[in-house]
């Protein structure tokens, strides 16, 4: 019984420390150049990194929401107005604007520490990002024509080039071959075996968005379209529509 309960005791510690040792950490995430098994990486490294500078930077929720979102947040929107009263009784009505401008003041003075933080995170991300890239990538990222221009101290375009070059496209290369690479690289995405249904559509919309950004919008069969029952039906009765109309 003592064995027993001893070899039980030996499997769980060992299973409890595998566990542990297993647990990955922000060191244990990078952006690469792109192959096959790195570009499917690039969504879940993007995941972890945005996560851990949402839970680790100061007034982070803001920083990460751009980098989810690849878009600038206007911070113009954070500022609060001025409120009037519009109370008929001459004394409420001063009491009432006193009040308001007090609260107008503690909002704004936190509006004014909000958008200073959030510009100072906007470089601290960038270079958070920068330190999460491979040598290759950083090489890559400098030989762009656009590095000094566009990209540097921004961490949007920066995540943007950081995720062109993981799923593989070269600036260097010519664009016509790097669109037709594009196309091929979303057609042929596929589940893996091993990997799950949230991953693989992770991949998939991640492919769709950089083929998209080469080609300058979506697909569109349009002589297949037109030539289909549904756009013919649909065109007539637009067309009944608008005599209708008229």
């Amino acid at each position: 019984m003592k064995e027993h309960t001893k070899n039980y005791v030996h499997r769980n510690t060992k299973n409890t420390r595998k566990s542990i040792k297993q647990k990955k950490t922000i060191n244990d995430y990078q952006f690469y150049i792109g192959t096959n098994k790195q570009a499917s990486e690039f969504e879940n490294a993007s995941e972890f990194i945005i996560n851990y500078i949402k839970r680790t930077f100061d007034r982070g929720n803001d920083i990460a929401e751009t980098l989810r979102t690849l878009s600038l947040q206007n911070t113009e929107r954070w500022m609060p107005s001025l409120k009037m009263s519009n109370a008929m009784d001459n004394e409420t009505k001063i009491r009432e604007d006193k009040q308001y401008e007090l609260e107008y003041k503690a909002k704004l003075d936190e509006a004014i520490k909000r958008v200073d933080k959030y510009q100072q995170n906007l470089y601290k991300s960038y270079a958070f990002l920068w330190e999460r890239c491979s040598r290759a990538m950083q090489n890559k990222l400098l030989g762009r024509k656009d590095f000094d221009t566009k990209i540097y101290n921004d961490p949007v375009r920066l995540l943007m080039a950081i995720k062109e070059h993981s799923l593989n496209f070269q600036e260097s290369r010519y664009e016509m071959k790097i669109i037709t690479e594009s196309i091929k690289n979303f057609l042929n995405t596929k589940q893996k075996d091993t990997e799950s249904l949230q991953e693989y559509t992770r991949r998939f919309k991640s492919a769709k968005e950089i083929m998209e950004s080469h080609i300058g919008g979506p697909i569109r069969l349009e002589k297949y379209i037109e030539l289909s029952q549904e756009y013919k039906k649909d065109l007539i009765e637009y067309e009944e529509n608008i005599t209708d109309k008229e």
